[in-house]
């Protein structure tokens, strides 16, 4: 048994070390925070209300800002999970489509006619940027060769079918908020050795979508797991746009905008980029790169660098005034806080138990036998000799050598003895 409890004492200290460990757990008692923003009707803006300065600012934010996060949820643990949650939202999308080049004259402009039906006058980039001899003659390259100021512009968003909104008959039921085109020489044009046209198609449409979210460590993570883009009623006889997605969490299944509010934007997205002159940029050898006739335009022309992020950050940034504009809230969809917390691994113990139960049963053990052993006890102490008397021919012996160096070693070191009870209870040690 001692061998047996010497190995497993090698092995206490590993058991003792995976004894702990640290998890994330639900946060104990009713400890609520709330849902996600999301809204589920949205209703303010248009007719006479104008639209509000949230979802301007955010139109602004997408069309010219970085990239654009979804709306950061409250966690004060710094861990939280919420149910699938649902939201009226606003969807985007772009794609490259082909144009045609028409009525190209002599003063090294062409009229481009767009896919939707808009058109627009540019500068001839393509025809001129194979004239090697009119450009080496005047020493500049493609870019810097543009005419002046009083001529067309070299970029330009035009809307599709004449207007930056229309209801799509047929299959198509989405609504939508804007749809433009951004045509014209791309994003930083003058590093590229030859320069040619492009046509970004770009749309804006109301939908309603699913967000999984998780606070993890304090970033969050939100993924959409589900999408509608097309409304279910029908235009002409409802002022509302309804999309139709049911989720048992929030008790719901229908998600509205009102037609003011949905006029509303598109209006405001018509004037903001078909204002005359404001929707262009001119490019112009007179100045180093461009001139942009407004911020906004020069925030869509940097968009054409990588036109899917840059509507994707527009979309996220309008959904996020929509659920902010009328946030719902429902017990069902209400998220759980995780907190940092400290385990014990019971199991772990089976072998510093098993320790120490066979340290005490070795013990007892010993205790036992030694009580049961036909042994004085006596024997285990080194102070009954002084108690004992020797034979006198031993002290005589031992004496006689006790002034030289191991003499009494020598004298009776080797010397036998009896131990010897008398009946006085005088014990002795004789020689044999």
């Amino acid at each position: 048994m001692g061998c047996l409890i010497t190995i497993l004492s090698l092995a206490y200290s590993t058991f003792i070390q995976q004894l702990v460990g640290l998890a994330v757990l639900p946060v104990s008692g009713n400890a609520s925070i709330g849902n996600l923003p999301w809204t589920q009707s949205l209703t303010s803006g248009g007719g006479i209300e104008p639209l509000p300065l949230t979802m301007k600012a955010a139109v602004y934010n997408g069309i010219m800002g970085g990239p654009i996060e979804p709306m950061q949820a409250a966690c004060p643990t710094g861990n939280c999970t919420w149910p699938l949650t649902w939201s009226l939202a606003v969807c985007g999308a772009c794609s490259n489509t082909a144009f045609v080049v028409e009525d190209c004259t002599m003063d090294h402009y062409c009229n481009y006619t767009l896919p939707g039906g808009s058109s627009a006058l540019l500068y001839d980039f393509e025809h001129y940027t194979t004239d090697a001899d009119y450009w080496d003659a005047r020493g500049i390259n493609d870019f810097e060769a543009i005419a002046d100021l009083s001529g067309p512009p070299g970029f330009i968003v035009l809307p599709s079918n004449d207007n930056f909104v229309f209801n799509v008959g047929g299959d198509d039921k989405r609504v939508y908020i804007a749809q433009m085109n951004l045509f014209g020489a791309p994003y930083n044009s003058k590093s590229q050795s030859t320069l040619k046209y492009t046509n970004t198609e770009c749309q804006l449409w109301w939908c309603a979508q699913q967000y999984e979210t998780i606070v993890d460590s304090s970033a969050q993570y939100q993924a959409i797991t589900e999408q509608v883009d097309e409304q279910t009623l029908n235009l002409d006889d409802s002022d509302y746009l309804e999309y139709t997605a049911i989720s048992a969490s929030q008790d719901i299944s229908n998600f509205t905008v009102s037609g003011n509010m949905s006029f509303a934007l598109n209006f405001y997205f018509t004037k903001l980029l078909n204002d005359s002159g404001a929707n262009s940029i001119s490019l112009t050898r007179d100045l180093p790169i461009f001139i942009a006739n407004n911020d906004l335009i020069l925030g869509m022309w940097n968009g054409t660098r990588d036109p899917d992020t840059w509507i994707s950050n527009l979309a996220t940034s309008m959904t996020n005034a929509v659920r902010s504009l009328n946030a719902t809230s429902t017990p069902n969809a209400n998220g759980t806080p995780y907190e940092l917390a400290i385990t014990v691994r019971w199991l772990w113990l089976v072998v510093p138990i098993a320790l120490v139960f066979l340290s005490i049963l070795f013990l007892f053990a010993v205790i036992i036998r030694t009580a049961l052993a036909p042994v004085r006890s006596w024997k285990g102490s080194p102070m009954t000799l002084l108690l004992f008397d020797l034979d006198t021919h031993i002290k005589d012996a031992g004496r006689s050598q006790m002034d030289r160096k191991d003499g009494v070693k020598k004298a009776i070191g080797k010397t036998m003895v009896k131990y010897v009870a008398k009946r006085n209870n005088d014990r002795s040690f004789m020689a044999c």
